[in-house]
């Protein structure tokens, strides 16, 4: 097969350089071109065709490469670099590198929608989630840039923890496919895939390929339950629940933390609103034949301890 290999050099802890990245697919049976997401080329590459497209990075290249790709007809492949790599790990991809890549020949394809977000700005598309809350104030927190992957997790899990403690309820005003959502929040996600920040299995059970968000809303009075969950997510259950939507609106201060995956759009003058849908046709994401759902190897995990 002809692949398009898109490789971010500098992602998670950057000991990866283009030579491995090409000796991992010809070992696989590839004939690649390569591309660095960091290079002039880039966006250039993002309109070609071949067999398969191959992303190598982490959650951010692989969203400028799902969202940016011309032809959503080729199946693309994940190779994890990242820190969080929450589209990943949600999709059950991991493990040793050269063995994924020989599993894609016989793999199965996952049917993996794309987000969007429409809002006075303009629109941009998102794979992981859009939403608001304690989520968003989360992102940018600062992290010392020598620590590794594992302690950068646990440094960005920690400063959640530290917001979710002192979150006031959210100035908004939600609905989900026109019904509105009354309470007081914390936060309000449109979740596409099962782990989210910093890789927390916050909604395990969510289905990236069903044209229907998992809208979650973390309500004043689950901040206990939220709290204790946080000191463990990896060995507790998230207590999120969910409902299921096509549409999201929600209409909200300047003030309020508003997050498209990783980004914070610009702040707004005046009380404005975003809305949230699926965008178009959705891509197709290759699998290895034993790659297990989200849920099912977080339930794995919680046996295991």
């Amino acid at each position: 097969m002809d692949a398009l290999l898109f490789h971010n050099p500098r992602a998670g802890s950057g000991d990866h350089s283009k030579k491995d990245m090409l000796a991992v697919l010809s070992s696989a049976g590839l004939r690649v071109t390569y591309c660095s997401t960091k290079g002039p080329d880039f966006k250039a590459m993002l309109k070609e065709t071949a067999d398969l497209v191959v992303v190598a990075g982490g959650d951010g290249t692989v969203r400028k490469v799902i969202t940016g790709i011309v032809d959503r007809g080729i199946p693309i492949a994940i190779l994890p670099l990242g820190t969080a790599n929450n589209l990943a790990t949600s999709l059950g991809i991991g493990g040793d590198m050269r063995r994924h890549a020989a599993g894609w020949e016989t793999g199965r394809r996952q049917r993996f929608d794309i987000g969007l977000v429409t809002a006075p700005w303009g629109k941009q598309p998102f794979v992981e989630a859009a939403g608001c809350g304690i989520f968003a104030r989360a992102i940018g927190t600062k992290v010392d840039k020598d620590a590794t992957c594992e302690q950068k997790i646990q440094l960005g899990r920690d400063a959640l923890l530290d917001i979710l403690k002192k979150a006031d309820p959210l100035d908004v005003d939600i609905d989900i496919d026109g019904v509105r959502v009354e309470g007081d929040l914390l936060a309000v996600e449109a979740l596409n895939i099962g782990y989210i920040g910093s890789r927390l299995p916050f909604y395990p059970e969510a289905h990236s390929g069903d044209r229907v968000f998992d809208v979650v809303c973390i309500r004043r009075e689950q901040r206990p339950d939220m709290l204790d969950w946080l000191i463990a997510p990896d060995r507790t259950v998230s207590p999120a629940t969910a409902v299921h939507g096509r549409r999201l609106r929600i209409e909200y201060h300047r003030d309020t933390p508003v997050r498209i995956d990783d980004e914070l759009p610009d702040r707004p003058e005046k009380r404005s609103e975003i809305k949230v849908e699926v965008h178009g046709k959705p891509v197709e994401i290759l699998l290895p034949v034993e790659a297990p759902h989200a849920a099912e190897a977080i339930k794995a995990k919680q046996e295991e301890a």
